[in-house]
């Protein structure tokens, strides 16, 4: 017993003799430890302007370059968020899943938003809404029609039925729903029976959170929520807009399915018309044609 209440005594010396002989280093260590616990434990206060895209027209593969480069320049300068303004009938399936990957992979929090007023998110750009940190629409605004289609060289839509297209689909967009504590039976119908939803009952069903005539207005509503760690402070915060560069200007007018169909159809018209009368250079209008569709 003896023994063992000396060794015990021993054990407290040493640790009263090595706290007095490194003092700042013990008080330091615990200051970093508080503050990083706090750190991880409190979410940041951003501040600073919200970035807004506008993501219109079909989604193409120009629409991911374009979500890239704004998340590019939001993350690098001083913004809080960013807004993506979506009025689109759809787009492909592998582009607006780069998309919804963009939008997990950023540490900003994503605010999806249908605007304006009368504008519609059909298809893709339901389940970029369903995936955003944030689903907001306009009044008189509509989403849904989510069932994949296949477009034809005509330019005509017909719908796929492939159950494991369409079940791959529909768990994606369940999923993406749950993350966010939204509704997955709308998420499903949005899918298997292109259920279409206004404002007012997609906010009743808890498939967005915000209703919100102005992207002003919708900046003061969010104000104070937590994202991604963050807790956004955008009352009265300033709204710029993102200008795409040249280049990917070019790539979203070429990328229009309708422009890519005048010009597959003008090049082979042109081609043909170059064998029929050589000499002309249709010929080479209708590869550079074809090229560009």
């Amino acid at each position: 017993m003896r023994k063992s209440q000396s060794i015990s005594d021993n054990a407290r010396q040493s640790r009263h003799a090595l706290f007095n002989q490194y003092p700042e280093w013990a008080v330091l260590n615990f200051v970093i430890l508080f503050l990083i616990i706090l750190l991880l434990t409190n979410p940041v206060s951003a501040k600073g302007p919200v970035l807004a895209v506008n993501l219109e027209d079909a989604i193409t593969p120009a629409s991911d370059d374009i979500i890239k480069a704004a998340l590019q320049k939001a993350e690098l300068g001083d913004y809080q968020a960013l807004m993506l303004m979506l009025d689109t009938p759809g787009g492909g399936l592998e582009e607006t899943m780069e998309i919804i990957n963009q939008i997990e992979r950023t540490k900003l929090p994503v605010i999806g938003y249908v605007y304006p007023e009368s504008a519609t998110a059909w298809s893709a750009g339901t389940l970029i809404l369903l995936s955003s940190d944030i689903a907001a629409m306009a009044p008189h605004t509509i989403i849904g029609s989510a069932q994949p289609v296949r477009l034809s060289p005509t330019g005509a839509t017909e719908a796929i039925n492939d159950s494991k297209i369409i079940n791959a689909i529909v768990a994606l967009i369940e999923e993406n729903a749950r993350k966010h504590d939204r509704n997955t039976t709308a998420a499903e119908e949005f899918v298997v029976s292109n259920m279409n939803l206004n404002a007012e009952e997609a906010k009743k069903y808890g498939v967005i959170e915000y209703i919100s005539p102005s992207p002003e207005d919708l900046l003061d509503q969010i104000n104070g929520t937590s994202f991604k760690n963050t807790t956004l402070l955008t009352a009265d915060s300033e709204l710029q807009y993102f200008q795409p560069p040249l280049n990917l200007q070019l790539q979203r007018f070429f990328s229009d399915p309708m422009i890519a169909g005048l010009l597959l159809m003008i090049g082979l018209y042109a081609i043909i018309f170059g064998l029929s009368s050589p000499g002309i250079g249709a010929e080479a209008l209708g590869v550079i044609s074809l090229s560009l569709g």
